[in-house]
């Protein structure tokens, strides 16, 4: 399972002991918010910015890098999992 948290931080829990390891940060904007929307398809992670935030972004899931794709008006919190 991969993660990201209020802190920033971006790894896998497992899930048979709940131990976190962390791969890097997931940083968005200046306000360093957390990402919104998080979502999978192909093997990619995407996410959405937060309330300051309007891109989205896939996730390098090897470090939490982002990438930005592009940008909207919708809010991403409704997508995936917040």
């Amino acid at each position: 399972m991969i993660t990201t948290s209020i802190t920033n931080n971006f790894g896998t829990v497992n899930l048979s002991t709940g131990a976190f390891t962390s791969l890097g940060t997931t940083e968005v904007g200046s306000t360093y918010e957390p990402l919104q929307g998080l979502g999978e398809t192909g093997g990619a992670l995407y996410g959405g910015g937060g309330a300051n935030d309007d891109t989205f972004y896939s996730i390098n899931t090897a470090n939490g890098a982002l990438t930005s794709i592009g940008a909207s008006s919708i809010s991403y919190a409704g997508f995936g999992s917040p």
